[in-house]
């Protein structure tokens, strides 16, 4: 019998992988982690050590990753940097810092509501006040920069950095820097690790379906 399961390149000439998410999801029966197989010629993703389940890879892709205008599990939480930046515990002396910075802006903020309030009696005054409205807009701005970047981890933040635009800028990153940070967000403490659960015989289930986000102390989970 022809055996039409043949095992995908996992990696490009020179050693590197070329598939965002092989290794990093996972089998939910046994726990190892999937593979890129191609299955009479449909590309997919099947667990590595017992071939425990199998699904397709477009479809999870389309999922966990998406595209600018269908973002997925991936590109949807990157997108929103006030939840990756919530995500991740900056090292202490960097939270200390970051703390000082936001007494800062929020000192700040106070003085820009104050200005803002101001009532002017001649277009001179209206023009100062204006100028110190934008001055302090631009600081507030760098400051909330800078705290961010201390909050984020260091490495996200240099090799895909968090945002709008971010589908842009995941597409033009190279497959190692998508898979270092598809492993950093796809974590148990964060997003939680991707779990492709297996399903009985003949049922019909959505690939996205059966990817369960695996999350540290996930009650009530059968995953491996």
């Amino acid at each position: 019998m022809l055996n039409t399961r043949t095992q995908s390149q996992k990696r490009r000439p020179d050693g590197r992988a070329q598939h965002e998410l092989t290794r990093i999801i996972r089998c939910g029966k046994c726990g190892g982690p999937m593979r890129a197989v191609q299955v009479k010629g449909v590309p997919s993703y099947e667990c590595r050590d017992h071939g425990c389940v199998r699904v397709p890879r477009a479809r999870i892709d389309e999922y966990l990753i998406g595209t600018a205008e269908r973002p997925g599990v991936i590109l949807s939480f990157l997108a929103d940097e006030s939840r990756v930046y919530g995500a991740f515990t900056a090292a202490p002396e960097d939270e200390a810092r970051a703390e000082e910075i936001r007494t800062e802006r929020e000192r700040l903020e106070g003085e820009r509501r104050e200005a803002e309030g101001t009532k002017t009696a001649t277009v001179g005054e209206a023009l100062a006040v204006g100028r110190l409205v934008d001055s302090l807009t631009e600081e507030i701005a760098r400051l909330q920069a800078e705290e961010q970047k201390l909050r984020a981890p260091a490495q996200l933040a240099d090799m895909i950095r968090p945002g709008k635009d971010v589908a842009r800028r995941w597409a033009a990153a190279p497959v190692a820097a998508r898979r270092a940070v598809a492993r950093m967000v796809l974590a148990p403490s964060v997003l939680g690790e991707v779990r492709i659960m297996p399903v009985g015989p003949g049922k019909r289930v959505d690939p996205a379906d059966r990817a369960h986000m695996h999350k540290t102390g996930c009650k009530g989970c059968t995953a491996a």
